[in-house]
């Protein structure tokens, strides 16, 4: 049943992404001639500057556009009327979240692709292809962090897809919360967000305590010679992680509880 879900809620999303990235890869070609063009005359160097804006603010508008189309995806699907056929549908709430997350993360990952391969064809020139490539693999990530290649990369890339959960979910609990009441969702949606907001700085914060009471050092041996020490990185974003997974857990079972006690679609 999962997959079902998925399906309707990857053509739901492509629908709107999918565009999106045929034009960025379009405007990606059209920046590359125009920087080729710049030298010619005036006309063509001020149509690059033009082009080369639109072409950088397309490039932030599909990453934050990703998310922006997911959560509104979660509030329109299960909060808005749409709310009332989806939550008769004999699926759990279970099920419906782990949909959003998981197509949520997998466009996530999708619009990362276009971006670089966006950016890659439209700077061809300055081969920052070949540049990304070279400092993925040149050794540095693994020299601060502890963690041998090709392993160093996967780490960085699943932090980040960790910290996307983190903040997916984050959102989703908000809106849920907001979901109780009758009117104002929006406000009280953000509202919400800043109370949990504050909370998880809090928790952050009391958890980095924590690790300066276990370990008094840990603050003035952060670095050395002027790199993270490896092993202090581990215990920092090892713990880090953790907190990360437990808060993302709260909010995973935050939120289906939400849905199931406390929805309210009047």
């Amino acid at each position: 049943m999962l997959g079902k879900v998925m399906k309707y809620d990857s053509k739901r999303i492509g629908r709107v992404l999918i565009p999106v990235y045929l034009v960025t890869i379009l405007m990606a070609g059209v920046n590359y001639v125009f920087q080729r063009l710049t030298g010619i005359n005036a006309i063509f160097g001020m149509m690059s500057a033009l082009v080369l804006l639109v072409f950088i603010l397309l490039l932030i508008g599909v990453m934050i556009g990703t998310f922006v189309i997911s959560i509104k995806d979660f509030y329109t699907n299960l909060l808005k009327d749409e709310g009332y056929l989806t939550n008769t549908l004999p699926v759990s709430k279970e099920t419906l979240v782990m949909s959003k997350i998981l197509v949520g993360l997998g466009y996530c990952i999708c619009s990362t692709i276009v971006v670089f391969v966006a950016i890659s064809l439209g700077f061809f020139d300055a081969n920052l292809f070949t540049i990304i490539i070279d400092g993925l693999t040149s050794g540095f990530i693994a020299k601060i962090t502890g963690i041998p290649q090709p392993w160093d990369v996967v780490f960085i890339a699943s932090m980040m897809l960790l910290s996307y959960l983190s903040q997916l979910l984050f959102v989703f609990f908000a809106i849920s919360l907001g979901g109780r009441h009758h009117g104002n969702r929006i406000v009280y949606s953000f509202v919400y967000g800043i109370v949990l907001y504050s909370i998880q700085q809090l928790i952050s914060i009391i958890w980095l305590g924590m690790l300066a009471i276990i370990n008094p050092n840990i603050m003035t041996n952060l670095a050395t010679n002027g790199q993270v020490a490896s092993d202090l990185f581990g215990i920092v974003y090892g713990s880090s992680t953790i907190l990360s997974l437990l808060i993302i857990v709260a909010y995973w079972f935050g939120t289906v509880w939400m849905l199931k006690h406390k929805l309210n679609l009047e």
